[in-house]
């Protein structure tokens, strides 16, 4: 899979010393895959099967913190195909619905109708 995609981390590892992430955060041991999204303000954190809350963990939490807190970035954490993920923003934490993947694995967040 990493022959036709990168992900945050693996693209990291392509960058100075500074700004290459850790091996604890590569995903086979973080439980957690980073992603750019279809929008350029959201990253996707996909959790693998199995690790729900890998993304709670001490290193991950303290990068999502930072990329959030720059304004810059929101992230949305789910399983792979997740109807129900968690958006992480400077706003908070908040619940967000999606649709079901479609013929090409396209997720759509559905509107908050409250």
């Amino acid at each position: 899979m990493c022959i036709s995609f990168e992900c945050i981390w693996l693209q990291s590892q392509k960058q100075g010393e500074a700004t290459r992430l850790p091996l604890e955060l590569r995903p086979d041991k973080s439980k957690v895959v980073l992603a750019a999204s279809t929008n350029p303000h959201v990253i996707t954190a996909t959790t693998m099967p199995g690790a729900p809350d890998a993304w709670m963990r001490p290193a991950m939490r303290k990068l999502i913190e930072t990329m959030v807190s720059s304004g810059k970035f929101a992230v949305a954490v789910g399983a792979p195909a997740s109807t129900n993920q968690i958006h992480i923003s400077s706003k908070g934490i908040k619940p967000v619905r999606m649709t079901e993947p479609d013929e090409t694995g396209m997720m759509w967040s559905i509107p908050d109708e409250s």
